[in-house]
């Protein structure tokens, strides 16, 4: 009998929201935050082990999440906040 895979660990996220740092936090939790309004397809993200900060409508895994209809519904997180899109301006 061929040996069983090891189990595939859950990656996790962290993400930056006005140069705070909130997490790591798994798909399911990022999820909830997405449709509640606290994470925003422009912020930054960045998956453990991971060695560049993304926008999160870029993540390979984390982009399907922005592109589904935010529900806006009030999430229980506490953090990090509920807020609108805005344009983030390089200067």
């Amino acid at each position: 009998m061929p040996d069983a895979a090891p189990p595939r660990r859950k990656q996790r996220w962290y993400v930056d929201i006005d140069s705070k740092t909130y997490g790591p936090y798994d798909e399911p939790a990022i999820d909830q935050m997405v449709e509640g309004g606290q994470i925003l397809s422009n912020d930054l993200v960045i998956r453990e082990g991971a060695s560049e900060w993304i926008e999160g409508a870029n993540d390979p895994v984390l982009g399907a999440l922005f592109r589904k209809r935010p529900k806006r519904s009030v999430s229980a997180l506490a953090d990090p906040p509920v807020r609108q899109l805005q344009r983030r301006w390089s200067g």
